[in-house]
């Protein structure tokens, strides 16, 4: 598999690191489980900050009234329902 760098021609040191680092992280992506696990990971975090300390906070948030929408034209909801919509 060739290079992505031997097409462009020179590349500043910046570049080829930067090559190498976004590579790597469209792999990541670009993997089935990446998802899955991101997924698993934002359910967890959300269990333990609605049963802990913050539960108020997160409580509060969710109950945040957002808006949607352009002057004359607005989609007033709270978080939870945008959540639930999406």
């Amino acid at each position: 598999m060739k290079d992505k760098s031997q097409n462009r021609g020179y590349m500043a040191p910046w570049e080829s690191a930067f090559d190498r680092v976004l590579t790597s992280l469209e792999e990541f992506i670009q993997r089935q489980t990446t998802g899955a696990v991101l997924l698993m990971l934002c359910a967890v975090a959300a269990f333990v900050i609605a049963n802990g300390p913050w539960s108020d906070d997160y409580h509060h948030m969710l109950d945040m009234r957002f808006a949607f929408g352009w002057e004359g034209f607005a989609l007033p909801m709270s978080v939870h329902h945008w959540i639930n919509v999406s």
